[in-house]
């Protein structure tokens, strides 16, 4: 389902979108402008007509390469950070069935064990409950404790059955961390807080005090200054919503405030609605300026509810963004999979080569960064550092890096260390007994 593509000496995890109208634009708004600490960074991109997502991997070691012996504590802290987020995705206005369920793409800093995931914005579930439940199941499954075997009885006993459930899961995770972090030789004190990673402001004031607050609305309250600070809201939105300050809010400028917030959040002032009427109408997109993917959208859809228009309009939120991000583009090299005898081959690789080179090869046995564009670490036939590719000018040239399984040009192998000149439609071969065959686009 995902690819790995290599842009500007980032690597990055990117997902064909087929049906654009799945796209849930206020996630992706929420993702984009004020990305929660458990999720990837998120970028909407187009290529030849084709829209894409991309999400930067970052953030520490992926979880498919872990170490899974490790003690109880361990276990229960990873345990818990995973599932963290599934407690959370609600105070983001985001759905957890659609977190991103992969071990290669789940990311795990090993210094303190927090997660990132990748989250899939449609507005559709791309997963069940069952399913997550199974991942976790898989996941219990695997890990060796070196002090308390017993326990990982305990916890699929928690996961499986027709009463399991992502809560009770979470609930017995957090029970059992509280007891561990419980200071030793005096049990009876009270255990130590383990708190919800509730996002709060860090560089931005507090929002005003607020009379008769009430637990629910204080998060809330917290969660719509943080979520949308950059979009330019103002403290007294949270007063209009939640309450009044000490001297009142004038109601008329109260009413104008709050139509500014939801307007801001949907994208439905004034100047979008007259910008994404002007590009819907024929022969107007030279005047305005080109056409972005979501003013195509509207015009894919024949008939829409209120709703959706609505949430259509948000796109203009981010359209600037995404011109940039194709304006970034130019200066890449693609190649594309056309046959492969080996699982774990990217579809799609994008190589930047604007600094004037880009080297391909695979992630070293710790995981580690080893070329422009790694390969995954289990094809030990491909070597770390395999094949480089170079800019001449307009000119795009091949070079094999001495690699032990060679690399071909239209079936013929290159000499080491010698450039070959590239053409659009040439197939190169990254070493020819496993047939891994990708062509210059």
């Amino acid at each position: 389902m995902l690819n790995e593509v290599m842009i500007a000496n980032k690597n990055y995890a990117s997902v064909v979108v087929e049906n654009r109208k799945r796209l849930d634009l206020i996630a992706i708004n929420v993702i984009r402008y004020d990305c929660p600490s458990f999720l990837l960074p998120i970028r909407l991109v187009s290529i030849d007509n084709e829209v894409q997502l991309r999400y930067e991997i970052l953030g520490g070691i992926r979880l498919a390469y872990m170490a899974l012996q490790m003690n109880k504590h361990e276990l229960d802290k990873l345990l818990y950070q995973l599932l963290l987020p599934y407690v959370d995705c609600a105070d983001w206005f985001l759905d957890f069935h659609n977190i991103y369920l992969d071990r290669n793409y789940i990311m795990v800093d090993q210094s303190n064990l927090t997660v990132r995931y990748i989250y899939m914005p449609y507005t559709d579930r791309i997963q069940s409950e069952e399913e997550v439940l199974q991942f976790f199941r898989d996941l219990v499954a695997c890990v060796t404790l070196q002090d308390d075997e017993a326990y990982i009885a305990t916890l699929l006993r928690c996961i499986i059955g027709k009463d399991a459930s992502i809560t009770v899961f979470a609930d017995l995770v957090k029970e059992n961390l509280k007891k561990e972090e419980m200071p030793t030789g005096n049990k009876g004190a009270a255990p130590v807080q383990v708190t919800r990673q509730i996002p709060a402001p860090t560089t931005v004031p507090s929002p005003p005090p607020i009379e008769k607050s009430v637990s629910q609305s204080v998060e809330i309250e917290a969660e719509v200054d943080k979520a949308y600070k950059e979009n330019k809201l103002v403290n007294s939105i949270g007063e209009g919503l939640f309450g009044e300050n000490e001297k009142g809010p004038d109601k008329k400028t109260a009413k104008k405030e709050k139509q500014n917030f939801f307007g801001r959040l949907l994208g439905s002032d004034k100047k979008n609605k007259k910008d994404a009427f002007a590009l819907s109408e024929p022969g107007n997109q030279d005047r305005i300026g080109a056409p972005n993917i979501m003013a195509a959208l509207e015009n894919e859809r024949h008939v829409e509810t209120f709703a959706e228009k609505q949430q259509n309009s948000a796109a203009e939120d981010y359209n600037t963004e995404i011109s940039d991000d194709v304006e970034d583009l130019s200066g890449i090299l693609r190649l594309r999979l056309e046959r492969a005898q080996v699982d774990n081959i990217p579809n799609v690789i994008d190589l930047d080569i604007r600094k004037g080179y880009a080297v391909i090869g695979r992630y070293d046995k710790t995981g580690k960064l080893s070329a422009d564009f790694n390969f995954d670490m289990s094809l030990t036939f491909i070597g770390r550092r395999h094949a480089r590719f170079e800019l001449s000018g307009e000119d795009v040239y091949i070079i094999d890096l001495e690699s032990k399984n060679h690399t071909y040009l239209n079936n013929e192998e290159l000499l080491p260390n010698r450039r070959y000149l590239l053409h659009t439609g040439d197939r190169i071969t990254i070493t020819q007994k496993y047939g891994i065959v990708y062509q210059v686009c």
